[in-house]
């Protein structure tokens, strides 16, 4: 029988906690053993610090500190909130989500069935670290809801394009 996520235990009860290798400190919760293989978060979270570094830049090491103790959670379940902005800044009231950044170490990331969540680049994976990562970076220390809006500053088109190339 493969194991499909190292430290996952397939007859525990779900959901688990489980390390990120190459992370100091970086875990994720998992509803399934199936999805999302801690190598692969892993390594889909060095390339996203690679190319943020290469394109934003991280001088203080601010954001690869936030990465080495992030905290992810892939949810089965969709969420309603109170309220969120689309893409361009336009304000929803209780919006139903896909993903969330709770605090520059910490994102909620929806994850279901659907043939197209098979991987993680189908998934708001590197859109929330882009918001965790404005949120550990200056001069901002803002996740910046509103994205590509002006309400708040931060995130731009560069952004949006970035989680595009990205995934």
């Amino acid at each position: 029988d493969v194991e499909y996520n190292p430290g996952c235990d397939k007859k525990r009860m779900f959901p688990q906690m489980i390390r990120i290798p190459q992370f100091e400190n970086a875990w994720h919760i998992v509803h399934s053993c199936k999805k999302y293989e801690s190598n692969d978060v892993s390594q889909a979270m060095l390339v996203f610090y690679t190319r943020w570094k290469a394109e934003f830049g991280d001088p203080n090491g601010e954001v690869w500190k936030e990465l080495n103790s992030m905290l992810i959670e892939w949810s089965p379940e969709k969420k309603v909130i109170s309220s969120a902005y689309t893409l361009d800044g336009k304000k929803l009231e209780k919006p139903r989500i896909i993903g969330l950044c709770l605090t520059a170490g910490w994102i909620w990331v929806y994850t279901s069935k659907e043939p197209m969540h098979r991987t993680i680049g189908n998934t708001s994976f590197i859109h929330e670290l882009v918001h965790a990562s404005l949120w550990a970076s200056p001069p901002y220390y803002k996740p910046d809801v509103d994205h590509e809006g002006v309400n708040y500053s931060g995130w731009t088109k560069k952004h949006s394009s970035f989680i595009v190339d990205t995934n």
